[in-house]
């Protein structure tokens, strides 16, 4: 765990990893935080749905960055959900979000305080968590669709993956 007395405006890249023992890590920003565009902020996390994250004492301005996403070697599942930043003073500004492995797709949920990011398993199909027949034609379409898919129609894929199991069906 670190800790920053006042703010913290970032240009390049911030990296909250884990320390010796494996525990993730927590950076506290005690005043506000500006990553500013084109600035990269790491995170850490693994299939068990723990990771790194920000606790930012005033506000985050987030316009125009990246969140690179380093996920921990593991069996992850169709969904997972983690908070990475938490600003008392509020959350302003959208963020991009990478991964550095292929079949995990993250993507960002803004709320109020907290950045919440769904990192979804884009290479399990959807049509074998289907309790219909007409839903396992419906997801079987999706899944051939999904690979290739831009625009609102990877919107909305991306969507259908992020449902949990009883919506998704």
């Amino acid at each position: 765990k670190g800790a920053i007395g006042g703010g913290l405006a970032a240009r390049g890249t911030v990296t909250v990893g884990s320390s010796p023992d494996g525990a993730f890590g927590t950076l506290v920003v005690g005043g506000d935080l500006n990553l500013q565009g084109g600035s990269r902020y790491g995170v850490l996390l693994d299939a068990a749905g723990d990771n790194s994250w920000l606790l930012v004492a005033g506000s985050a301005a987030i316009g125009g960055a990246t969140v690179a996403v380093s996920p921990q070697p593991g069996d992850y599942g169709r969904v997972t959900r983690y908070a990475v930043l938490q600003a008392d003073g509020g959350l302003f500004g959208t963020a991009t979000a990478t991964s550095n492995v292929s079949t995990l797709e993250p993507y960002f949920t803004p709320s109020g305080t907290t950045l919440f990011m769904t990192l979804l398993r884009t290479d399990l199909p959807l049509k074998s968590f289907a309790t219909t027949a007409n839903g396992a034609a419906i997801g079987g379409a999706f899944d051939r669709l999904r690979s290739g898919a831009t625009g609102d129609l990877a919107r909305i894929t991306r969507e259908l993956t992020a449902l949990d199991d009883p919506g998704l069906a």
